[in-house]
């Protein structure tokens, strides 16, 4: 029961520090009430722990290698080729097509967006993001 416990407040934790990140990088929620209660710590002294994007990642094993040491030096194309041939899961071998992301790197830069699965307007335009989401991501 501590365990769970422990396990329930570590969760309430890193859910802040997510939402402070993301007001930080000015991505911003409506506000409401229950969002601006639920972002102050309670009364229960529950502390929100500095923003760490590692912080829960598991250590690689000896002999392992990070997913930095896989893919540097790997372009979107490399990518794209890597996915297209992935059948590792269910899904990869199940599936009819593999949607890609679309887009264009500036000066070594890129924004990767990781999306619900898509649905059948997705899968009909072969797109990731269809509708009024990518009318939101477009302006």
């Amino acid at each position: 029961m501590k365990d769970d416990l422990s396990s329930l407040n570590r969760l309430l934790q890193e859910t802040r520090n997510l939402v402070s990140f993301h007001h930080h990088c000015e991505l911003d929620y409506p506000l409401s009430a229950e969002l601006k209660s639920f972002l102050q710590p309670s009364s229960a002294n529950i502390k929100t722990l500095p923003f760490s994007p590692t912080s829960s990642a598991a250590k690689p094993e000896a002999g392992e290698t990070t997913g930095q040491d896989r893919t540097e030096g790997q372009t979107m194309g490399d990518l794209r080729h890597t996915l297209e041939n992935c059948d590792h899961c269910p899904l990869g071998k199940s599936r009819q097509q593999m949607i890609f992301g679309e887009g264009a790197v500036k000066q070594g830069l890129a924004l990767f967006i990781i999306c619900d699965p898509p649905g059948p307007e997705e899968e009909a335009e072969n797109r990731p993001i269809c509708g009024a989401p990518r009318e939101l991501l477009v302006k």
